[in-house]
């Protein structure tokens, strides 16, 4: 489909042609974002408690290797599914706030910022490694840590963040040049069923689909992020949709939340009882971890819990 330079994109609230787009067309300022909202700030606040909580769980606790049987394991299996979300939220959330970043110095400046933390808390971890755990690092291989990202335990977040910024412009542009919600529907359809879906439906060593392309699943949270910002849904009335069917009640987004996190825990609990009978072994994540569609779903349903909360609301 060709797409000529004199076409119009639709914003919220206006139509811009392709070939006027300028800094100040493509970043419109709708009326309820004149103010601060404690939402992206809220769903910053989760995600990063989500991360925390499942570290602890890795690092502190031998969940991961414990035999999953009982109730403790069922329920700490569904908070450990439960906290796999944080990532896909701070990826749904550099999608939402990223998303009309343009091409400019001062764009690229934004990175310093995280780049010398990344720094700073680097070299703290060298130094931590070599003069209270007794490391012996060269200057060099204190350099090469930094530089490999290895300085820091699950450092691969700041490698992912790197290529992200990298090419958020140039996703902007991509996605600000489809000019229907069609297209966007269908972009994101894709980039998600080649990067997600592999990760739910390939295991232990049967493959359905292809999984080249399984890295790629930042671009599917990035440009669902941009799709909510652009688009704006009222939470409450896409959220009371989603619990009802039929005109009926069915059931609310928090319990939506609730089945995705028991979820995995039953289908263990299926899984050692009937399908692999025995000694029960450590928890398997049979819906798929933080690159998978499920994980990525249920952080989309949080972040439109949460991305238009007002904490001027009475009740608070």
């Amino acid at each position: 489909m060709g797409f000529h330079e004199n076409e119009a994109w639709a914003f919220p609230d206006r139509l811009i042609p392709v070939c006027m787009m300028t800094p100040a067309n493509i970043e419109p300022i709708p009326v309820h974002e004149k103010k601060r909202l404690a939402g992206p700030d809220l769903v910053r606040s989760v995600a990063i408690f989500c991360v925390i909580a499942l570290h602890f769980m890795t690092w502190n606790t031998s969940f991961y290797d414990y035999p999953f049987e009982g109730f403790s394991m069922f329920l700490q299996g569904a908070g450990a599914s439960l906290f796999v979300i944080g990532v896909p939220l701070f990826v749904l959330l550099t999608g939402y706030l990223n998303c009309r970043k343009t091409l400019s110095l001062q764009y690229y400046r934004g990175a310093l910022r995280v780049l010398g933390s990344y720094l700073l808390f680097s070299l703290a971890a060298v130094l931590f490694r070599a003069c209270w755990l007794g490391e012996e690092l060269s200057a060099v291989a204190c350099a090469m840590k930094v530089l490999d990202f290895s300085a820091i335990p699950y450092a691969w977040y700041i490698e992912m963040w790197i290529g992200l910024f990298l090419l958020a412009p140039f996703l902007n542009i991509l996605w600000s040049s489809l000019g229907s919600d069609r297209l966007r529907w269908t972009l994101l359809a894709t980039v998600a069923g080649i990067s997600l879906l592999p990760n739910l439906l390939n295991r232990e060593g049967v493959q359905i689909l292809p999984a080249y392309w399984g890295d790629i699943w930042p671009l599917a949270g990035y440009f669902a992020g941009a799709f909510i910002r652009g688009r704006q849904p009222e939470p409450e009335r896409m959220l009371d949709a989603l619990g009802r069917s039929g005109g009926k009640r069915r059931l609310s987004p928090v319990a939506l939340l609730l089945c995705y996190a028991l979820a995995n825990s039953l289908l263990n609990g299926i899984y050692y009882e009937w399908v692999a009978p025995g000694p029960a072994g450590p928890m398997k994540c049979l819906t798929g971890g933080h690159m998978g569609i499920c994980a990525c779903l249920a952080a989309l349903l949080a972040f439109l819990l949460l991305y238009r909360w007002d904490t001027r609301r009475e009740w608070l």
